[in-house]
């Protein structure tokens, strides 16, 4: 592995840590805002980069259940793989629903459940 490839999965790690420690309605906002860049046609690395640690992060949520985001997570690729395309961006934008017992779902913001 040269250098590079490993200081940017090192850096990678970091972000989604970092993700990993927000409040999830502040994940739905940058989920939103990574939307809203796509729609647009934004195509800047530092921002692929972002998308990819966000998803990182919204993947490892669920996992470990503690937030839902099999809604807006496809099924028709497998989801060990890297990448920001996991997620169905033409489901888009998203929001944060209270499912019961404290857990939370992040669903496409056209379904008519109530969330953020």
């Amino acid at each position: 592995m040269s250098w590079f490839i490993h200081e940017v999965s090192e850096v990678l790690e970091r972000r989604v840590l970092a993700y990993l420690e927000m409040h999830p309605v502040i994940l739905v906002m940058a989920l939103n805002e990574h939307h809203h860049a796509l729609t647009n046609g934004a195509t800047l690395q530092s921002i692929h980069f972002d998308r990819k640690a966000l998803v990182e992060a919204l993947h490892r949520h669920s996992k470990k259940n503690s937030i839902d985001a099999t809604a807006i997570l496809r099924d028709d690729i497998d989801l060990e793989s890297d990448g920001w395309h996991r997620v169905s961006w033409g489901k888009g934008p998203f929001k944060l629903i209270n499912v019961g017992n404290c857990n939370q779902s992040i669903i496409p913001i056209e379904d008519d459940c109530d969330g953020v």
